[in-house]
């Protein structure tokens, strides 16, 4: 037997003696991976154990290991601007094509204009009866490069997304404070534009290649098709603190704190579990000290 880190990054356990009948697929923080049976070494409930993979369980989280970090990106403005422009239609009396914000409520427009203008953007050009206009013109193109994608992400984020944060109380009265536990994002798609989920999906794809975890879902509802996109990924979420600083400074996230605790203790159970074998651990705790480590979540 030997602890290593396997072809999907996860740390596992090569164990020739497990009998192999199958290749076994999960989801895992919206990343979908396939392995034949194998020692896997998870996280559940704060505690580290050993199970097979036939028998991960929703809950269990692997542990998945990256050599390279992801360092604060440029913010690409031209990407963040040209994603406004993906949503177009043509007005036949005057014959020009236009942008806008599908199912943008008007009542927010001003709360989404002193985004822009923190950021040093201005977008928004008119409000129609129906439409929330906005200044840059239309396109078809989705973006191939990380950065692109991350910009394009986070001009989603602005109109159609939150950030979950944590809530305390003191004296009884609820107050948030800026620690940051995740983002949820809803795009409106309905008609021509349920063509984009496929765009989208391979976008997100790129991401999970990169090594950052986002999980999407597509909901029926009252008003049409959402696009959900959510993630609880530290390494993004610090992307998106850093860029929204302009508008509010977010001081924590929880994530990174939760990793960094674990990362320690799975040192620990590395060094002192006797189901651990020797071959391989030195090199495997040497790479957990010194690469990225996330804990993703089978679901």
């Amino acid at each position: 037997m030997k602890v290593q880190i396997d072809h999907n990054h996860l740390v596992s356990i090569a164990h020739p003696e497990i009998p192999q009948l199958k290749e076994y697929t999960y989801f895992a923080a919206g990343w979908k991976f396939s392995d034949w049976d194998k020692g896997m070494v998870v996280l559940h409930k704060k505690d580290f154990k050993l199970v097979n993979l036939k028998h991960l369980g929703d809950g269990m989280q692997v542990i998945y290991v990256r050599n390279d970090k992801l360092w604060i990106i440029n913010f690409e403005l031209d990407s963040f601007k040209q994603w406004f422009g993906i949503f177009h239609g043509f007005d036949e009396e005057t014959g020009k094509k236009y942008s806008f914000l599908p199912n943008f409520p008007h009542k927010d427009i001003d709360i989404l204009n002193k985004k822009f203008i923190s950021l040093g953007v201005d977008l928004v050009s008119e409000i129609s009866p129906k439409w929330v206009l906005v200044n840059v013109e239309p396109i078809r193109d989705i973006w191939d490069s990380l950065e692109a994608i991350l910009s394009f992400l986070f001009a989603l984020f602005l109109v159609y997304g939150k950030f979950e944060i944590k809530k305390f109380e003191i004296n009884n009265e609820e107050i948030k404070k800026p620690e940051l536990l995740g983002v949820k994002i809803q795009v409106p798609l309905f008609g021509q534009y349920l063509k984009y989920q496929e765009q989208f999906d391979a976008m997100i794809e790129i991401l999970q290649h990169a090594g950052i975890f986002v999980k999407t879902d597509v909901l029926d509802t009252n008003n049409g098709v959402v696009y959900q996109i959510s993630t609880t990924d530290y390494e993004l979420l610090e992307v998106f603190a850093k860029w929204y600083e302009s508008i509010e400074k977010i001081e924590k996230i929880s994530k990174r704190d939760f990793t960094a605790e674990m990362k320690a203790k799975l040192l620990v159970f590395l060094a002192e579990d006797t189901q651990i074998p020797q071959d391989g651990k030195e090199n495997v705790t040497a790479i957990i000290e010194s690469w990225v480590v996330k804990f993703l979540a089978k679901s």
